[in-house]
């Protein structure tokens, strides 16, 4: 958002940013963004995101940890078994602890999270129909260099929702790739944060 309302960004480098959800509904199962099914799933189809009470959408930190671990409920058990199994490798250990104090999540206001919501559900990002603090968003302000990462199984921000083509933006050089791994695993677990971070800080070096 900043970078379509200000000119002083010189490269823009966006990881597990969703911008265009439109081809969700043509996605395949596994990369069905959970974020722009659970309004409709949750009402049986009837209500509308603005239609829904705001407490619905008042979520606390503690919940949405328990919802994000549970889209893959084994994920946890085998990282406590690595954990146990390898608890002489203090640098596993470290990186093992400092990922799951990462994956504690902060809790999301009733009225930010309904805006979201409906941002999102509307595809308001890429239709140039978000607005922040009454100040239009659009995408097509944007002109600097874009590089974007995304996870390979990410089910919050699939890669077909990201800026893969410059129809959204007038930036005349846009890159991306993906890692393997979810939303938080793909940019911040141990076998993939130096390649991930590896490539962005090359990116932005290429770039002054």
């Amino acid at each position: 958002f900043y970078a379509s309302l200000y000119k002083d960004v010189k490269n823009l480098v966006l990881i597990n940013t969703p911008v265009d959800f439109a081809g969700e509904v043509q996605a395949d199962d596994h990369q069905k963004s959970l974020v722009m099914n659970w309004p409709s799933v949750l009402s049986g189809g009837r209500l509308g995101v603005l239609d829904m009470p705001l407490l619905v959408y008042n979520q606390s930190g503690a919940l949405n940890t328990r919802v994000y671990q549970m889209m893959q409920p084994f994920a946890g058990v085998r990282s406590s078994y690595e954990l146990m199994r390898r608890a002489d490798d203090q640098e596993f250990v470290e990186h093992t602890l400092s990922l799951k104090e990462a994956l504690q999540m902060t809790g999301y206001p009733g009225r930010a999270n309904q805006q979201h919501m409906y941002n999102v559900v509307t595809n308001a990002i890429a239709k140039g129909t978000c607005q922040l603090g009454g100040q239009q968003i659009d995408l097509k302000n944007i002109t600097a260099p874009i590089l974007c990462t995304s996870g390979t199984t990410d089910r919050l921000v699939p890669p077909s929702s990201l800026i893969t083509a410059a129809d959204y933006t007038r930036s005349k050089e846009i890159e991306s790739f993906e890692t393997e791994g979810g939303h938080v695993s793909a940019p911040f677990s141990r076998r993939t944060v130096q390649s991930t971070f590896g490539k962005v800080a090359s990116w932005l070096l290429e770039r002054g």
